[in-house]
């Protein structure tokens, strides 16, 4: 059944975007999938980006105790939701300006976008959370209308397509925050684009929140089987990005979901890199956040 809609829809997605594109729609939607048992699964004809993992975020999200302590540590699942419903206005706002040929603005921080949104009740906050995921959809679905136009966000400069992958990969990282590494999880986070896009646009985003860091080894390959390796340096600032072909640096080799969770500042747990135990050491310190430095106010994209 839903396989014969999707076939209707993604025809349409001029029409669709200009029907929730209308704020009273938005709204009422956005209730409705919120409150109303079974009323996530009409997602699927709102053809959100990424909507695979938006679908599986959302069933992880509306299970769980908005109370309850996640993986992204000292954030809870409200808060974890603030901060998406957040990035869906920023992102849907920033693209509005670069459409309409206003001046453009730099990113919020996270802490002016983010506190509205955690001062709200769990229910209200839910309701906000899909009214502005929709907001970002037609947002992106506009910017994916005009060819050749892209916005900085968070330092970053993305088109339609990079941005898909940015709320793609969020969804993704949050879904384990939530959850943990189950299949859905661990499937999701060995896609081979999560992990570069995690090792090029996030890790060119601003904040870095990755402490400075000496040692013995200046650079250090990550490698997993399937994807490009990727040099993490630490040193004033700790900077990642893909391995050129003739590097002599020392490798550590790991699962690619635990590679992808590394770069985010995550602890993936009992699949940490495998190697020397030094040079293992070495790049677990300086991919772990600066614990003066994660906060509400300064997190990586958290």
């Amino acid at each position: 059944m839903w396989a014969s809609v999707r076939d209707v829809v993604a025809p349409v997605n001029t029409t669709l975007t200009k029907i929730l594109g209308r704020h009273v729609v938005q709204a009422g939607f956005a209730r409705v999938l919120a409150d109303v048992p079974g009323g996530p699964g009409l997602l699927r004809l709102a053809n959100t980006p990424a909507q695979g993992a938006f679908i599986a975020f959302v069933a992880a999200m509306l299970a769980a105790d908005p109370d309850a302590p996640t993986r992204c540590a000292g954030w809870t699942v409200h808060e974890l939701t603030a901060h998406l419903a957040a990035g869906s206005a920023e992102i849907a706002d920033l693209v509005a300006l670069e459409l309409s040929g206003a001046a453009s603005r730099p990113t919020r921080d996270f802490e002016e976008r983010e506190a509205p949104y955690r001062a709200l009740s769990p229910k209200r906050l839910r309701r906000r959370f899909f009214e502005e995921a929709l907001k970002a959809t037609v947002a992106v679905e506009r910017l994916r209308q005009a060819p050749g136009r892209s916005v900085a966000f968070t330092g970053a400069v993305l088109d339609a397509r990079a941005l898909t992958l940015h709320v793609e990969s969020e969804l993704i990282l949050h879904r384990w925050d939530i959850v943990g590494g189950d299949e859905i999880s661990i499937r999701a986070l060995s896609d081979a684009r999560i992990g570069v896009h995690a090792a090029t646009t996030v890790a060119a985003m601003k904040p870095n929140v990755f402490p400075p860091r000496g040692g013995e080894y200046e650079s250090v390959i990550l490698r997993s089987a399937g994807a490009s390796d990727i040099t993490v340096t630490g040193g004033p600032v700790t900077t990642i990005e893909l391995a050129s072909a003739d590097h002599l640096h020392p490798v550590v080799e790991c699962h690619p979901a635990a590679r992808t969770l590394l770069i985010w500042g995550r602890c993936p747990g009992p699949d940490l890199p495998v190697g020397d135990p030094k040079t293992v050491d070495a790049v677990i310190t300086m991919l772990r956040p600066n614990p003066h430095r994660v906060t509400h106010h300064e997190h990586q994209e958290c």
